[in-house]
C-alpha cells in the first residue's frame, strides 16, 4: 500500500463565466507543479468536496508493488489541511453567489455592467498556504 501526501500550497480563481457558471480554478502543489481545473459552479455545499476528490484523483500514482500482491496495488491520497482548504473554497464560493445575487436583481443598466464586468474578471487567492 503506497500513501501519497499531498500537499496544496495556493488555489486561485483564475476566471468565472457568469453566462454558463463555469470557474476556471488553478492548484499549486509544494513541488511547484500547477494544475488548471474548470468546474461548473452548481450544488454548492458539495463542490469543495468534489474539488478535492478531483486533486486526489490527479495526484494519484498510478503505482503498482510488486513485491506486495495483497495491498501493492492499493493508492491512497492525503491532502494537508484538507478542511482548511475546504472552508477557504466555501468562503469563496458563497462570496461569489452573493455577488450573483446582486447581479441577477440589479435594475440600473450602468450598475448592472459594472457588475457583471466585476464578476467576469474576478480573480481571487481562494486559499494559500503560509508555510504552517
Amino acid at each position: 500500500m503506497r500513501i501519497n501526501t499531498i500537499d496544496i500550497t495556493e488555489i486561485k480563481l483564475i476566471n468565472f463565466d457568469s453566462k454558463t457558471k463555469k470557474l476556471i480554478l488553478e492548484f499549486s502543489f509544494l513541488n511547484d507543479s500547477m494544475i488548471k481545473r474548470e468546474y461548473k459552479y452548481e450544488l454548492i455545499d458539495m463542490l469543495p468536496e468534489m474539488i478535492l476528490r478531483d486533486i486526489k484523483q490527479l495526484k494519484t500514482p498510478n503505482y503498482i508493488d510488486e513485491e506486495d500482491e495483497i495491498l501493492g496495488s492499493i493508492n491512497m491520497a492525503l491532502i494537508k489541511n484538507d478542511e482548511e482548504i475546504k472552508a477557504a473554497l466555501s468562503r469563496s464560493l458563497l462570496k461569489l453567489g452573493d455577488r450573483l445575487v446582486n447581479l441577477k436583481y440589479t435594475t440600473d443598466a450602468t450598475n448592472y455592467m459594472k457588475a457583471y464586468k466585476s464578476i467576469n474578471t474576478h480573480q481571487e487567492i481562494i486559499y494559500k498556504n503560509n508555510g504552517r
